[in-house]
C-alpha cells in the first residue's frame, strides 16, 4: 500500500475547559451529557484525569457533583 493511500481521519475534539469565577456554567453542553444521575436525576457528564504518570482514567460525574457546594456525590469510573 502506497503512503499517499495511508490516511488517518479523525473528529475528535480536545477541548479544554476552565471553571472560574463563582463556580461551575449554569448548564452542562449538550455533547457533554452522558445520561441522568441515578441518584438525583441531574445531568452526567464524562471527565477525563490523568494519574501521574500512570494512566488516564474516564470517570462519569453527576453534575451537581461539582464545583465548590457539591448537592450529589455520584461518580462512576469506567
Amino acid at each position: 500500500m502506497a503512503t499517499e493511500e495511508l490516511k488517518l481521519e479523525t473528529n475528535a475534539i480536545v477541548e479544554h475547559v476552565r471553571v472560574t469565577g463563582e463556580g461551575k456554567p449554569e448548564r452542562p453542553r449538550p455533547e457533554w451529557v452522558r445520561g441522568k444521575c441515578p441518584t438525583c436525576g441531574d445531568d452526567i457528564v464524562s471527565n477525563c484525569y490523568y494519574v501521574g504518570g500512570r494512566s488516564y482514567i474516564i470517570c462519569w460525574e453527576c453534575w451537581s457533583s461539582l464545583g465548590p457546594k457539591p448537592t450529589c456525590s455520584y461518580r462512576h469510573v469506567l
